[in-house]
């Protein structure tokens, strides 16, 4: 135990555990919490940093859960010792439990480093769920192939902020996924068999919001998107939200029609290339750029791509005043 506990508050403790863990009734888990002050029970945790709530998330006890929150046990400010609680339940596919979570703990839903293992997980010798990146639930429903729950948090989300915008509420979910650049419940979500319509939008989520994983996975559908955009070149398209994707996706789009410059014209690569001493190099654009055909050996007007992005780097430092800088 990592606080400071008596004999008896220890036993107590231990006693809680085994009754979340064998689904003792909710009568008895009542009486039994209500004998215990609430620092006990909030504050008693195994030498793995896990808590009450953690044990009832990992044995599902649903009643387990509803009683403690009931009681007001485990809510905001309270913080949580080891895995985050939302993570925990969304990583099991949990569904109910995860719910509750979202309800009474909100602020939790956001990225967090998770290094949970099942049993299952330590059996595996290869396994490597590289534990310092940092994961929202979603993605972790979706890695591993929680459905429900992935539709839990969506709907979580309906209406709500993220990151670079807001939900109308009227959003398919492939479309959100691809607003919360989530590319591992994007892939579980697909293989529900999403309508032609869907996807479409989807795209054009992924592009206005500059989610070029996302994008990726969905271009390899082979989908027909000749009437997206009134049938612009997606890479122009994408290279035109990597702009300003703060304004509105039509503005944009009426913005920049063609990727040009006033004294050169050429493929997408060409022009992000060029303003990325301005705006700031997105190695996953350039990836999905080059990925889906944009080729990094066309020579037009004079000029590779990578020429380019040197000579537009060499006017930004001149007209910055550093040409003691060496390269």
């Amino acid at each position: 135990m990592s606080r400071k506990t008596s004999k008896q508050e220890k036993d107590t403790w231990t006693s809680f555990v085994q009754l979340v863990q064998t689904y003792a009734e909710t009568s008895v888990l009542k009486t039994n919490v209500e004998k215990v002050p609430k620092d006990v029970i909030e504050n008693t945790y195994d030498d793995r940093g896990m808590d009450l709530l953690h044990y009832a998330i990992i044995a599902n006890n649903t009643e387990a859960v509803s009683l403690l929150f009931h009681k007001g046990f485990f809510k905001p400010p309270h913080e949580f010792h080891s895995f985050p609680y939302v993570h925990l339940a969304a990583r099991l596919g949990h569904k109910t439990i995860l719910g509750l979570l979202l309800q009474e703990r909100p602020n939790d839903n956001q990225p967090e480093a998770f290094s949970y293992k099942t049993k299952s997980d330590q059996a595996r010798t290869n396994f490597d769920d590289h534990d310092r990146e940092k994961k929202t639930p979603l993605d972790l429903a979706g890695k591993h192939g929680h459905l429900k729950c992935v539709n839990t948090i969506l709907d979580h989300y309906q209406s709500q902020s993220f990151r670079s915008g807001k939900f109308k509420g009227n959003e398919d979910y492939i479309e959100m996924t691809c607003k919360l650049d989530s590319p591992h419940a994007l892939r579980l979500l697909l293989s529900q068999s999403p309508t032609e319509e869907e996807i479409k939008k989807a795209v054009g989520a992924a592009l206005k919001n500059a989610r070029p994983e996302c994008l990726d996975v969905l271009l390899r559908l082979k989908t027909n998107l000749s009437s997206l955009f009134e049938g612009m070149n997606l890479y122009h398209v994408l290279y035109s939200y990597s702009l300003s994707f703060d304004k509105k996706w039509y503005e944009r789009l009426l913005a920049v029609t063609t990727v040009k410059s006033r004294k050169f014209e050429g493929i997408a690569l060409h022009g992000y290339l060029k303003l990325i001493p301005r705006v700031g190099l997105e190695e996953k654009m350039v990836l999905a750029l080059l990925r889906h055909g944009a080729d990094p050996d066309c020579y037009v007007d004079g000029h590779y791509p990578i020429t380019i992005f040197v000579d537009s780097l060499l006017q930004d430092l001149g007209r910055n005043n550093l040409h003691g800088y060496s390269f």
